[in-house]
């Protein structure tokens, strides 16, 4: 599929003329007005704390705070990437707020990934395809959304928006300045989402089939250098903690057999039995899940290399099986669906209305951009940087799981792909090209197939059940049930809430509605251990100890090994006198 001028990418200024820079001036302000709607109406909301303070949000937050106490690595260990908390941290320094500082900041670059969206679509297929691609980035609700959390995302679609640029640029014209530039981003990038390093080879590959033979190697080796130059300190700090040669994240192993295992059938993330609810134990259950299922004792790099082995074994016994879950993957990475995890679009949607505004979502952006990436293939050696960038990133998530906050890294590209597609069609349709207009419809059309089909959870009770754990901590168990029952007109099936609701009764002594909300999710999901747990509390509450140490020996004899059952064990046989 080719468009004559708008295939290949069009000359025009650098910066364009003074009628399409004040277009662009138009949709950034726009954009930064949208922003400002959405971050007041954010923090006006009494509950804003315990709505993003949650979750992965709260490792990072509690990181960034140990960073301003005193601590040189603020992430302890290296389960989690180490950036985020760095950069949380030297924001609330400059700005002295633990929260507004962090989001303001976070718009700004949200602003800026619409600028360089607007520079790549501008580069591929001119004027329109820039102003297309920098409106989606400025006005899309998805984009403010994840800015406004405490979240990895907004740094990240800026970097991987830079290194397209950078990229593209380099290749172009053999500049070794802006191809070290490139390599830097991405490695900023993968230092924010691990699966990232999978695109290194794909930046190398593009360089390696755009450039003449004679001129690639400089072009490569200034990519790798820019990447080694934020990749030495990252492998130098993993080593100061646990003196060992690493170079990000350790959870590698256990994203990919946690998206590679005959339990996912969604193709998200999937939350195994021994898993808590809670990003502070995850390190650890993912490690005694490996030492349980092994019987020694295994480091950080042996527990990642026992996941990467399990996953692989699904492959092996289960090709079929895993080849459809790929597919299952790869059309919700284009889905119109912004799959949820710990927060959930829909609940942020449902809860200021600056998000409900009438403005374009993840669908068209990636119908568009499909029909914008097969035009592309027509002139893919001009456009091997954003092409291999897209697709690499692409790949680099669905070989372990798609959620929206992984999937939006790539944002920028997507816009620029649908302003390839948009610019194709008004050239067309400039010239009265009536066939090949219609064709590039036909395309669209074909391309909402699969944008509108695909299914995966876009609801999620997660962030009700998160505000309610967070104000039954604080002892606010009143607001709490409320946030609950809330949960529960979502979902009423949901067990974590049904459970919670169980424990609030509990907690005011109301033993009669907690067994009848605890048998309900037990009912649900009988291999839930702190929900096993929470019913030998419930029988000791009714004075019933002796039931309560008859359960706790049967969860005893189902795994030895659980030290919270041991612990309950020998609480309840000194209670009862054994």
């Amino acid at each position: 599929m080719k468009a004559a001028s708008s295939s290949g990418p069009a000359p025009a200024a650098p910066l364009g003329g003074p009628a399409e820079r004040a277009c662009l001036a138009t949709l950034i302000l726009a954009g930064a007005l949208f922003r400002a709607a959405y971050f007041r109406a954010l923090l006006h909301w009494p509950y804003h704390r315990e709505a993003l303070i949650v979750g992965d949000g709260r490792v990072y937050h509690d990181a960034a705070l140990r960073i301003l106490a005193g601590s040189p690595w603020g992430v302890p260990v290296s389960w989690q990437d180490p950036l985020y908390p760095t950069f949380l941290a030297l924001v609330m320094k400059l700005t002295g707020s633990d929260l507004s500082g962090p989001l303001l900041v976070q718009h700004g670059l949200g602003l800026a990934a619409a600028v360089l969206a607007w520079v790549i679509g501008r580069r591929m297929a001119g004027p329109v395809a820039g102003l297309v691609a920098a409106g989606f980035v400025a006005l899309s609700p998805v984009a403010v959304y994840y800015e406004g959390l405490l979240e990895k995302s907004a740094p990240g679609v800026f970097f991987f928006a830079l290194a397209a640029w950078l990229l593209a640029s380099g290749i172009a014209t053999g500049s070794a300045r802006r191809a070290a530039g490139a390599g830097a981003a991405l490695a900023l990038t993968a230092l924010l989402r691990g699966n990232t390093l999978l695109v290194l080879p794909a930046a190398a590959l593009a360089v390696a089939v755009a450039r003449p033979a004679p001129r690639r190697g400089p072009v490569v080796l200034a990519l790798a250098a820019g990447v080694a130059l934020v990749f030495v300190p990252a492998i130098v700090r993993n080593h100061a903690i646990r003196g060992t040669w690493s170079l990000t994240a350790g959870q590698g192993g256990a994203n990919f057999w946690d998206g590679n295992n005959p339990g996912n059938k969604t193709g998200t993330f999937w939350v195994p039995r021994f898993l808590r609810a809670d990003p502070q134990f995850e390190e650890a259950d993912w490690r005694v899940e490996a030492q349980r299922r092994t019987g020694g004792s295994l480091t950080s790099a042996e527990v990642s290399r026992f996941w990467f082995r399990e996953g692989l074994r699904f492959w092996t016994e289960s090709p079929a099986a895993a080849i459809r879950n790929t597919v299952r993957k790869a059309l919700l990475f284009v889905s119109a669906r912004e799959l949820p995890d710990t927060q959930a679009f829909p609940f942020f949607r449902d809860h200021f209305a600056p998000l409900r505004l009438p403005l374009p979502g993840m669908g068209p952006i990636a119908a568009l951009s499909l029909v914008g990436a097969a035009i592309s293939l027509g002139v893919w050696r001009a456009r091997a940087a954003e092409l291999a960038l897209f697709a690499g990133y692409a790949a680099s998530v669905v070989l372990f799981f798609v959620l929206g906050r992984y999937r939006v890294i790539t944002l920028a590209l997507f816009a620029a792909f649908a302003g390839v597609a948009v610019a194709a069609m008004v050239e067309f349709a400039r010239r009265r090209e009536r066939t090949r207009f219609a064709v590039l419809v036909a395309a669209l059309a074909l391309a909402l197939v699969p944008v509108w089909r695909a299914r995966g959870p876009e609801q999620h009770v997660f962030p009700y059940l998160n505000i309610a754990l967070t104000l039954h901590r604080e002892g606010r168990d009143a607001e709490a049930e409320r946030f609950v029952l809330e949960g529960l007109s979502v979902n009423p099936r949901d067990v974590p809430s049904l459970q919670l609701r169980g424990e609030l009764a509990l907690a005011r002594g109301d033993t009669a509605l907690a067994e009848q909300w605890l048998l309900r999710a037990f009912r649900l999901d009988p291999s839930l251990r702190p929900l096993q747990l929470d019913l030998v509390h419930l029988r000791e509450k009714q004075g019933r100890p002796e039931e309560a140490l008859a359960l706790v020996e049967i969860l005893l004899r189902e795994d030895p090994f659980d030290s919270s059952v041991r612990a309950e064990w020998t609480r309840l046989r000194a209670a009862v006198g054994r």
